[in-house]
């Protein structure tokens, strides 16, 4: 997972986004998912047919 993470990272980073910052959202919606009981949901409108 942490792999993972950094290749995300720094894909951000080579973006412009801020490594610490867009760590911060990762770790909230990390938690989000796995602790807050959160759903994830398919968004079927960006499916191609």
């Amino acid at each position: 997972m942490e792999k993972l993470i950094s290749m995300l990272l720094d894909a951000l980073a080579d973006q412009g986004f801020d490594k610490d910052a867009s760590l911060d959202v990762i770790d909230d919606l990390i938690a989000r998912y796995t602790k807050g009981g959160w759903d994830f949901q398919r968004k079927t409108h960006l499916t191609s047919d």
